[in-house]
């Protein structure tokens, strides 16, 4: 996903990972990792979600999704992917423009710390020695730290609703705003890291 785009009023249903779903292999809040290889091109696809969000800076508005890895993710990437791989620009400081009246359910089972709405994870060429210049996602616990023009900012996330979920809401960064925030029937409503708003949140377990 580029940056200033509308993705509007769209439902992602029936949402199944490719391969074997991810879980938490590596333990704690570390999650899972995957590497490229000749059948799998994309390691996130085994942490497949109805709305994979690469880039935060874009209208997001009346969405829903059902199932998957997660229902709404925000993958981090360090640089671009494929062709546009050394273009200056990093995806993940990026914030959102406009996230609105959005609601995911039955998703985020797959390890402890998953959510029907995950802001972590990440996805990025590894150059060591064991990654060899492959495409490799890590699943788990990944800062982000959104920035616009230059200036930390916050990601702002309005009327968003969630239900049959492990977490609701799960941000590994700093500065969420989360602003009319529903949950129902979930385990946790989530968790927000370093600086974080949370306000008009009704929870029902």
């Amino acid at each position: 996903v580029g940056k200033n785009t509308e993705i509007s009023h769209t439902l992602a249903a029936s949402v199944h990972p490719c391969y074997a779903m991810m879980g938490n292999r590596l333990g704690g809040q570390s999650g899972d990792t995957d590497y490229e290889n000749a059948t799998q091109p994309l390691p996130a696809d085994r942490a497949a979600a109805g709305f994979y969000i690469t880039n935060a800076y874009n209208t997001i508005v009346g969405n829903a999704a059902s199932g998957g890895w997660s229902g709404i993710s925000f993958p981090n990437l360090p640089t671009p992917l494929g062709f546009s791989r050394n273009w200056p620009v990093v995806p993940q400081s990026r914030p959102t423009k406009v996230f609105e009246g959005n609601t995911a359910h039955s998703s985020g089972y797959s390890w402890d710390f998953g959510g029907c709405i995950y802001l972590g994870g990440k996805l990025y060429y590894d150059t060591s020695a064991t990654g060899a210049g492959r495409l490799r996602y890590d699943s788990g616990r990944t800062n982000r730290a959104p920035k616009l023009n230059g200036s930390d900012t916050w990601m702002r996330f309005n009327n968003t609703k969630v239900f049959l979920c492990n977490m609701g809401f799960n941000h590994w960064g700093d500065r969420p705003e989360v602003v009319g925030f529903e949950g129902h029937a979930v385990s946790r409503m989530g968790q927000l890291f370093g600086d974080a708003w949370l306000h008009h949140a009704p929870i029902t377990p």
